[in-house]
């Protein structure tokens, strides 16, 4: 692997963490305040799935696929995830420090997916092997 698909690749495994940190606490409360039976998995669904479409889209912006499918899947959880961390904030600025994760793993997505799209390859020449002259024999070496 590339140095700069794996720093791409490792930004976006860092933010992931930092944002399902982040935001768990919040979408756990606002689960266990509508009485859901499995309350500690919602924050995980929601976060894991943005984070596998993550996942997804670098994945695919490197072997040079369509991305908008797990793009537009990455911006509904990421909208999901940002209405649900504000339904648990108590103020405006909660609700602006709940909205950062989850953009910031976006953002963060789409920078790492640009850096390890799928550039065209350039065509290295063949190193030119002795020519040979109508009388059988070598040519002489050109000095470049």
């Amino acid at each position: 692997m590339k140095l700069e698909f794996k720093m791409a690749l490792l930004g976006t495994i860092f933010m992931s963490f930092i944002c399902m940190v982040v935001s768990y606490g919040a979408m756990l409360e606002v689960a266990m305040m509508h009485r859901m039976a499995v309350a500690e998995l919602f924050p995980l669904t929601v976060d894991g799935t943005m984070c596998l479409a993550m996942f997804i889209r670098v994945y695919f912006s490197k072997i040079g696929k369509d991305v908008r499918a797990p793009l537009l899947i990455m911006a509904f959880f990421t909208a999901t995830s940002i209405f649900v961390n504000a339904v648990a904030a108590r103020d405006a600025l909660e609700m602006f420090i709940y909205s950062i994760a989850p953009i910031g793993v976006f953002s963060c997505t789409e920078l790492s997916a640009m850096i390890i799209e799928k550039k065209p390859i350039e065509k290295k020449s063949k190193p030119r092997g002795p020519t040979r002259l109508p009388n059988g024999r070598f040519a002489p070496k050109e000095v470049e």
